[in-house]
């Protein structure tokens, strides 16, 4: 209990010490010296990762990137194709409608489209513009 009380005494100390501007110079020295003397110890870490653990982590990345690029390519195929048959059939009926309208004119459609639905809303014109469409027409011919 007390080599933890000295312990944290001496963590405090050191803190309070580096606050001080007096201290920058030390810090420094510091640094430099124990950057020094765990030269070794760093190395042999650098060394001892990339000959155990890269490679291992390496193996593994590939094995897994070869999995999962087929995955998204699969997805991605998918995708691609639910848009081609989804458009392809869109296109089907629109040009189906435009052919029933014009071999069918009288014939209404079950099928609801945005551009019947756009032709059939009563758009609310203001008066100038009802003039001017009204002046543009040709004159009934009796």
């Amino acid at each position: 209990m007390i080599k933890n009380l000295i312990i944290i005494a001496i963590i405090l100390g050191v803190v309070v010490i580096s606050q001080q501007p007096g201290a920058r110079s030390l810090g420094q020295n510091t640094y430099s010296w124990i950057e020094k003397k765990a030269e070794p110890y760093t190395s042999k870490t650098t060394d001892w990762l990339q000959e155990k653990v890269y490679p291992a982590i390496g193996r593994e990345v590939d094995s897994k990137t070869g999995t999962i690029n087929q995955e998204i390519g699969s997805a991605i195929e998918t995708q691609k194709e639910k848009i081609s048959q989804t458009l392809a059939e869109k296109i089907k009926n629109y040009f189906s409608n435009i052919i029933d309208s014009i071999f069918f004119p009288n014939k209404t459609s079950q099928s609801s489209s945005l551009l019947d639905s756009l032709n059939s809303q009563n758009p609310t014109l203001s008066p100038e513009a009802q003039k001017c469409i009204e002046a543009c027409q040709l004159p009934k011919i009796q």
